[in-house]
């Protein structure tokens, strides 16, 4: 899960909500061999994070975007992608 990009003030619900709607939807999933679950999330909203596109200094939102990473924030999400599919 990526963060809200803009504008997180204006959700209904706080962010954290859809977080764990997200994860009780991967531990309620018996669809697997014997009943396990075969549903994960990949969570950025833990650290390490990537910051909303509006709230972020660090360059990870393409500049004026605010909708696509940009090459520093593909390298994170592959990174993360990486050290999730290793632990996972």
């Amino acid at each position: 899960m990526l963060p809200p990009r803009v504008n997180q003030a204006s959700y209904t619900y706080p962010w954290s909500q859809y977080v764990t709607a997200a994860y009780n939807v991967a531990a309620a999933d018996i669809s697997g061999p014997g009943g396990t679950s075969i549903v994960t999330v990949m969570d950025f909203t833990t650290i390490p994070s990537i910051p909303g596109a509006d709230t972020d200094v660090y360059g990870f939102w393409q500049p004026g975007d605010l909708t696509y990473p940009s090459n520093r924030g593909h390298q994170m999400i592959a990174d993360c992608l990486t050290a999730f599919l290793s632990f996972s």
